[in-house]
């Protein structure tokens, strides 16, 4: 590409593959500078092939490119965030029809439970101070210049998408070396982790998507109960009494190893322990619809034994809105919904074990987050993606499914953002999108980061293919395909936001990722298993610090919460300062302590650290 802008902001002629489009939008000069990196070198991946090491010269021209296609992305990422287009869906580059408001969507059943969701998700948002204020790189006479958003959303990225394709022009080597040199700019020689436990508080769910194994159909209440659990009833008011949960969080942190470096380990790592299934092939025996609370605290008050200090809550999606049987347990609990059962258990967390609990209960409200965020410092909500097809077509993942409804899904993201909840999210790759569905969806997180400056990490999480679902058959990603999303993830994105991947879904080449920018591993937990892929594991600590420090970074815990938002006005309620204090250390990563600290220290990664 010539290296010389066209001052007028106009397109740009473009000189690349065949398979990126004809013109290119972006602004100004491209700056080589920005994502300059250093040459590196890749070892055979045994899970897949990647692309071999191109001649230095020809990955000299190429990578420029690659920095213009990336520095205009990022400009249609701000445009996208100043015009409040962030909500509007996107029907993909085959679609005839330009995106429309949810309210003027055809109206069918679940379309019109879309819309009406969509305006609830909204209500009580405001614009973010300040955004008609844009970086001053982003010329006005631009703006006014391309009012066809949509166009260039388009053209945007149909030009990522050819960064994405294994078969493309450019090669893994070239998005790579761009990637690591971003990753390392942003965070050094840091890998980071967050040891929790998984609470999946329910395994039901209003919606189907056709390729969870986390949900589980509800059973019949004539079904007799395994013993695990105690019926409903037996409840009382968990609202002024939570069953004895405070004594038995008391009596497991009496009995647990102590939480300094030098006490005897009680809880071995090694061992992996972890609680029998909670609905798995043993759900023919259970009919309970959720965790009781004092489960929840027991569970929690072990990994806090253990070291941990984040409580995953993950759960469906309103199930009381389908199940007879969620609703019968919240009413006989004492609550009116599962958004108040969940904010219930995590107070009790807090307050009874100082676990920190990250909330994923899939679509939220902007209330439901104001009120979540004096119960837990973070929260979260997988985008997945932004195809219109996949939610619209019979043959799609998310056909009928309410809350996959991409305008929806979006527009949690700008709740989460008006709420100031640090956030979580990421996509899905292999679910049938497309390459250009792919980048669009990645563009609209880098959007919503750059709005609200409220993303603090974002997943990307390759499918897998599992026995018992409807997408059995369907085909999963490879190695390259998951490592090109994460190295446009770590472009586009700005440079505080995270880049994670599950170190389980590709164990033996997990270290791999660290070289196409990958920074964190998200929550890896010593007591509970991957209940949303539970055939698995995670890797050991031990063994995760190890190859890190083989690749040249130190593994380190952090909190739910990234350090940046610790240490930052506004974004800790008054209620969370206390325990987020505690559990953070003056950086603002998590302290390090009992059998976690011992577990990094085997790796001999806990030298790095001490006892906090």
């Amino acid at each position: 590409m010539s290296s010389e802008c066209d001052q007028s902001f106009g397109p740009v002629s473009y000189s690349g593959p065949t398979d990126a489009p004809g013109t290119l939008y972006f602004r100004h000069e491209w700056r080589a500078d920005v994502h300059r990196a250093r040459r590196f070198g890749h070892r055979s991946s045994t899970e897949t092939a990647k692309p071999q090491r191109p001649d230095r010269e020809v990955a000299m021209v190429r990578e420029p490119e690659i920095e213009a296609i990336i520095a205009a992305a990022v400009d249609t990422s701000y445009l996208l965030a100043g015009d409040a287009a962030l909500a509007t869906p996107y029907f993909g580059a085959d679609a005839q029809q330009s995106p429309v408001p949810a309210d003027d969507y055809v109206l069918t059943d679940t379309e019109e439970r879309a819309r009406k969701l969509y305006a609830e998700i909204l209500e009580g948002t405001e614009a973010p101070p300040g955004l008609e204020s844009l970086p001053s790189s982003i010329d006005q006479a631009y703006r006014q210049r391309e009012s066809d958003l949509y166009a260039l959303r388009k053209q945007t990225v149909r030009a990522l998408a050819s960064l994405l394709s294994p078969s493309s022009s450019f090669t893994g080597h070239e998005l790579a070396s761009l990637a690591k040199a971003a990753r390392d700019r942003s965070w050094g020689s840091v890998a980071s982790f967050s040891p929790k436990v998984f609470v999946d508080l329910t395994r039901l769910c209003r919606d189907k998507c056709k390729y969870c194994t986390f949900v589980r159909n509800p059973l019949s209440t004539k079904t007799r109960s395994s013993g695990r659990r105690r019926p409903a009833q037996s409840l009382g008011d968990p609202r002024t009494s939570p069953a004895g949960s405070g004594r038995r969080a008391a009596q497991v942190l009496a009995t647990a190893p102590s939480l300094d470096t030098s006490g005897p380990s009680v809880v071995d790592l090694s061992e992996r322990p972890v609680r029998p299934p909670v609905r798995g092939a043993e759900a023919k025996n259970e009919n309970e619809a959720y965790l009781r609370p004092e489960q929840v605290v027991e569970l929690a008050a072990t990994g806090r034994a253990a070291g941990c200090w984040e409580a995953l809550f993950t759960l469906g999606d309103r199930p009381e809105e389908r199940y007879p049987q969620a609703r019968r347990f919240l009413r006989e609990a004492g609550f009116d919904s599962t958004s108040d059962y969940l904010m219930h258990c995590a107070s009790l967390v807090l307050d009874e074990t100082g676990m920190l609990p990250h909330l994923n209960p899939g679509v939220m409200t902007f209330r439901e987050l104001s009120r979540y965020r004096t119960v837990a410092p973070s929260a979260g909500m997988m985008l997945e993606s932004t195809s219109w097809r996949l939610y619209s077509d019979p043959a799609g993942c998310h056909f009928g499914c309410v809350d996959k409804n991409p305008a929806v899904r979006v527009a949690v993201l700008e709740a989460a953002g008006a709420a100031k909840v640090p956030f979580t999210t990421g996509v899905l790759v292999g679910i049938g999108e497309t390459l250009e569905e792919r980048a669009d969806t990645l563009l609209v997180i880098a959007a919503a980061a750059r709005r609200w400056g409220h993303i603090q990490e974002v997943i990307v999480q390759n499918f897998r293919a599992k026995p018992r679902i409807p997408m059995r058959d369907s085909p999963e990603p490879t190695f390259d395909e998951l490592a090109r999303t994460a190295a446009l993830a770590r472009l586009l994105m700005p440079p505080e936001v995270a880049v994670q991947a599950p170190p389980n879904l590709t164990p033996r080449t997990f270290d791999d990722l660290l070289d196409w920018g990958l920074s964190d591993w998200g929550g890896i937990s010593p007591i509970t298993p991957d209940f949303v892929n539970p055939e698995a594991p995670w890797p050991q600590i031990e063994e995760l610090s190890r190859r890190c420090l083989k690749r040249g970074y130190e593994l380190r815990p952090r909190l739910c919460v990234y350090p940046a938002y610790v240490r930052s006005d506004g974004w800790i309620s008054d209620r969370l300062a206390g325990p987020v204090d505690r559990a953070s250390d003056a950086q603002g990563w998590a302290r390090v302590e009992g059998p976690l600290a011992r577990s990094l220290d085997n790796s001999a990664a806990g030298q790095l650290f001490g006892s906090c």
